[in-house]
């Protein structure tokens, strides 16, 4: 200002010119004023992370969203194709290293091959073997004894393989590095299969008598097992047995009853075999007397 006349500013490029704006010097310092100068710098406290997660806070960088997982479901292949052993379920090659790949492949070879030679047959004893000492071997359990329990039920009527299976739950019910408790039922419901199934020989004349009774000693080892951690287990076991034992079952399967229930001891034995043994004994006795079947009478003779 000077005096009360009004100052103006002008500029001029390249010479002087009558065409230039002319700026009112209080309209650009009042403009200038409308924005507001920098803060003083400073420092603020925030969580960057608690208990590992990122807060979603304006002081932290904005989280993308995680893509949420894909199931791909492999198509299933067909069940209806011939096929000599068990197939393997799918998880295996996902689940299992190289290694444990590899010996589950060697064990179920030894055991499918059974014991026809000398060879195989000591492969087959290698592999039991190892199966009931071998430590390391929990992560094959649920294949194992899937695989134990589905070949029962696929070799019912030849007793021969399926006294091999059962010789390879019981190698696997002694490994004490081995959890089966989580797989017992399973297991279970197999092994009560080949003691007390009504038949389990499509052969005339084939020893399913010792078959009934490796089963029952396979059976009643689990339970002694895992009695303890299953107050019930015993008692659900035994009154299967006990109606497998009933009057109106076949002689095969009373006789699988009969052996399971006598190798639980004598509290057993005297309270479910001893009430029924005269009368039983009196009915097979008379039976002996008029049947002329052979294999009926090999029946009666091994109740």
């Amino acid at each position: 200002w000077r005096g009360s006349e009004k100052i103006y500013a002008t500029a001029t490029v390249g010479g002087n010119s009558s065409d230039d704006k002319k700026v009112n010097l209080k309209e650009y310092i009042q403009s200038e004023l409308e924005m507001r100068p920098p803060q003083e710098v400073g420092l603020t406290v925030h969580w960057l992370a608690v208990d590992g997660t990122q807060p979603d806070i304006p002081q932290n960088p904005a989280q993308e969203p995680k893509p949420e997982p894909v199931h791909r479901v492999e198509p299933e292949e067909d069940t209806e194709a011939p096929s000599d052993g068990v197939q393997v379920t799918q998880l295996l090659p996902r689940l299992l290293s190289e290694e444990l790949q590899l010996y589950f492949s060697r064990i179920t070879t030894a055991i499918e091959r059974g014991g026809a030679t000398p060879v195989t047959r000591q492969q087959q004893d290698a592999a039991l073997v190892s199966l009931s000492n071998d430590s390391g071997l929990q992560e094959l359990v649920p294949f194992l004894v899937n695989y134990v329990s589905k070949s029962l039920y696929k070799h019912v009527g030849n007793p021969d393989h399926c006294r091999t299976l059962v010789r390879m739950a019981r190698s696997l019910l002694k490994n004490s590095h081995l959890h089966l408790e989580l797989h017992l039922h399973q297991l279970l419901p197999a092994l009560l299969t080949m003691v007390v199934a009504e038949r389990l020989s499509t052969r005339v004349g084939a020893n399913h008598w010792i078959l009934r009774r490796e089963a029952a000693m396979a059976l009643v080892q689990a339970c002694n097992l895992f009695g303890d951690d299953y107050a019930t287990l015993k008692a659900r076991v035994l009154r299967t047995l006990c109606e497998a034992a009933g009057p109106d079952k076949s002689l095969p399967t009373q006789y699988g009853g009969f052996v399971a229930i006598s190798l639980f001891g004598s509290k057993a034995i005297n309270a479910f075999l001893l009430p029924l043994a005269l009368e039983y004994w009196k009915a097979w006795e008379a039976a002996l007397k008029t049947t002329i079947d052979l294999s009926h009478r090999e029946e009666l003779y091994m109740c």
